[in-house]
């Protein structure tokens, strides 16, 4: 027809380093591209993608690698379109989790401070309050594992219908997920800053500075069956500099959190058979076959020391 012709283009710069990628973006835009596409191979991508999206002018399609969970992410992070290979994703119901994931509602409130109470001293604090959940979300089926899934949470989850199989009417469980909240979004995130400094007599200066990171509790699924605990991260530096050089003493992690911050269990289908004298009968079952689990690095301390040439 005569509809006008959109142009899309992709970026390539790491999609974790926001800074370089929104640079990107913005030179794409002044050449007039209508959509802009930014890959989420990994997590780092998807925690950025929320900056990113904020600061474009046009729709941002997240391009999904091989984990369902970063199309959750992407979707959480306001991109405008999620491009997925149901292939790399897994199975059929991450897809279907991913499908739903675009019905969800989303209610929350974000806000940021930046202060500087004397000219040694500088504090920032963001807070972002998310309350995701699945608007009508609901699955047709027939498998002992989702059925029992969706019971711990709420025992009527299951409502009985019939649905045609083949030729003949078959009883099958109407499985509601409807309200239940998205995974791996917690309510409450909370990232908190500060520096003060001040200098010596021959011209070095020092400084303290410390940043705390806060989420509060996450379901590692949408059935919401496991919850992952809130944790908190705290980072400490001191040290002084002048010119060209600088030397930092650190503590990482300094309570010593070792709070999972995500997980994943991997599904896999099994199928056996077993014989008799009219013939072979086959069994399909499904069971967990290994899981992940990401946790922070163990508190370290260090020093570093950086000149410029």
């Amino acid at each position: 027809g005569n509809a006008p012709i959109s142009v899309q283009t992709m970026t390539n710069t790491l999609t974790s380093d926001a800074a370089a990628t929104i640079a990107q973006i913005r030179r794409c835009e002044d050449a007039g591209v209508d959509i802009i596409r930014v890959s989420c191979p990994d997590v780092e991508s998807t925690a950025a993608l929320k900056q990113i999206v904020r600061a474009a002018n046009v729709p941002i399609v997240a391009d999904i690698h091989f984990h369902y969970k970063r199309a959750l992410e992407a979707a959480d992070a306001g991109a405008a379109c999620l491009r997925i290979n149901p292939g790399n994703i897994g199975s059929s119901e991450r897809v279907k989790e991913v499908v739903n994931a675009a019905k969800a509602e989303v209610k929350g409130l974000e806000f940021e401070i930046t202060a500087a109470p004397t000219d040694n001293l500088s504090l920032t604090a963001s807070y972002t309050y998310n309350d995701a959940t699945y608007g009508k979300f609901t699955d047709i089926s027939n498998s002992v594992i989702s059925i029992s899934r969706a019971a711990l949470v709420r025992p009527d989850a299951c409502k009985v219908v019939q649905v045609m199989v083949g030729t003949t009417m078959q009883n099958r469980c109407e499985i509601s997920y409807s309200g239940n909240r998205l995974e791996g979004a917690p309510k409450h995130s909370l990232v908190l800053g500060g520096e003060l400094r001040g200098g010596f007599a021959n011209g070095m200066d020092w400084f303290v500075d410390a940043d705390l990171r806060y989420q509060s509790s996450r379901f590692t699924s949408f059935e919401n069956t496991l919850e992952m605990d809130a944790y908190t991260l705290a980072d400490l530096r001191l040290g002084v500099r002048r010119d060209k050089w600088s030397v930092t003493a650190f503590v990482n992690n300094v309570f010593d959190d070792d709070t999972m911050k995500a997980s994943a269990v991997f599904i896999q289908n099994w199928s056996l058979a077993y014989l008799r004298d009219t013939g072979r009968t086959p069994i399909a079952s499904q069971a967990p076959s290994g899981a992940r689990a990401l946790l922070p690095d163990k508190r370290s301390f260090g020093i570093r020391a950086s000149i410029d040439f």
